[in-house]
């Protein structure tokens, strides 16, 4: 979805994870991401320990891991995928967001489906910082955490 307006401003480039409903079983997140003049925003339910493993995944790359996968939602409905990966001979590492929604889910849109698929180079050194506060996120189960884009990609 590329950006329509935003009262004459670009949002900063950042993907936001937030707990915006709990219950004893589950929590309802929504991920948002601005990037590179494309910006989404979808919801998904996760359990509490799938998102505590998800942080865990993060730590682990931001030590020199591989790889860290998030998967919120439900195909016929909504439905969010975070994958952080390592590439490349100097290990970078990058993400790719895939957010949608099935059609017929939202009575107040169209019925088509609608998806947003993007790929994010990130500096590694966010990561624990971007894990530590999921972490806390899912601890009160309310609040967002953020991990900052960047702003100068692509050349």
């Amino acid at each position: 979805m590329p950006l329509k307006s935003f009262g004459g401003e670009i949002p900063e480039s950042v993907l936001s994870c937030s707990v915006v409903w709990s219950d004893p079983d589950l929590l309802e997140v929504q991920v948002e991401v601005f990037f590179g003049g494309w910006a989404g925003a979808e919801r998904g339910y996760v359990t509490r320990e799938e998102l505590r493993s998800f942080a865990n995944q993060l730590e682990s790359v931001h030590a020199g891991g591989k790889a860290a996968l998030l998967e919120a939602g439900q195909q016929d409905l909504s439905w969010v995928r975070l994958e952080i990966f390592e590439y490349g001979l100097a290990r970078r590492v990058g993400m790719r967001v895939h957010l949608g929604r099935a059609s017929g889910a939202d009575s107040r849109t169209s019925r088509e489906p609608r998806e947003l698929r993007i790929s994010v180079p990130i500096e590694r050194g966010q990561l624990s910082a971007f894990a530590r506060s999921l972490q806390r996120v899912v601890q009160i189960e309310a609040g967002t955490a953020k991990l900052m884009l960047p702003t100068d990609w692509p050349h």
